[in-house]
């Protein structure tokens, strides 16, 4: 079976309100000014490596425009590699590792989270159980960097939060043998073909839903891990 997993439409243990980075004096997200720090202080060689304005055909191919760099980062952690957002960006890249956000700041205290949760900007963060499960069963597919869910007064979530970078999509859908009236998914069918021995992956049909095997989904389980809400879908 294939399970489907949407991401939080609302704020709570599977997407805590915050912002990354968040500096509350000034009360703005550092990693935007990070980045474009981090940018203009490379070589213009690298700068290009970084983010190659010179393709561009908007007017913004000027040397150090860090901006534009920062802006086309939030996609890296939720799109597929080589697509783009439009017809005058530029093709997404692997996230290297100074890219990833190393705080997600929150606007209250969190007693609990779930083992996957969604942060600003579609990005998905998984605990250190989820990772570890992730890696074991799929190693080296998927992205993952630490980022630590910072709270008021000083407070530090206990557990150890990674963004996730999901790395594989397919083009599994099989609309043919779907049964779209059904309610939560249940009606959307999707070819073993497709996804072959994938365990987590999206289909580029549907990019935002995150899609899972039947054995991941018993190794979450087994391991007692709590998720956000899926259903099972149809397997052909």
């Amino acid at each position: 079976m294939v399970w489907g997993m949407n991401i939080p439409l609302k704020f709570g243990e599977f997407w805590p309100d915050g912002e990354f980075e968040y500096d509350r004096k000034a009360k703005e997200s550092g990693w935007r000014d990070r980045l474009r720090l981090h940018y203009l202080a490379q070589s213009p060689e690298e700068q290009i490596r970084l983010y190659d304005y010179r393709r561009l055909g908007n007017g913004h191919d000027i040397p150090g425009y860090g901006a534009l760099y920062y802006q086309s980062l939030s996609g890296k952690f939720r799109c597929e590699i080589g697509t783009k957002d439009g017809p005058d960006h530029l093709p997404f890249t692997p996230v290297e590792p100074h890219e990833a956000p190393r705080t997600f700041d929150t606007q209250k205290t969190y007693t609990s989270l779930g083992a996957l949760i969604k942060l600003n900007d579609r990005i998905l963060a998984a605990d250190d159980d989820f990772r570890g499960i992730i890696e074991r069963m799929e190693p080296g597919v998927h992205q993952f960097f630490p980022i630590e869910i910072k709270m008021p007064k000083g407070k530090i979530f206990p557990k150890a939060y990674f963004t996730l970078v999901i790395g594989q999509y397919f083009d599994s859908y099989a609309p043919d043998k779907s049964d779209e009236s059904k309610k939560n998914l249940a009606g959307r069918a999707f070819s073993k073909a497709a996804f072959g021995n994938a365990h987590l992956w999206r289909d580029r049909r549907f990019p935002l839903l995150n899609c899972i095997s039947d054995e991941l989904k018993s190794a979450l389980d087994d391991a007692g891990l709590r998720l956000p809400k899926h259903y099972r879908m149809k397997e052909i």
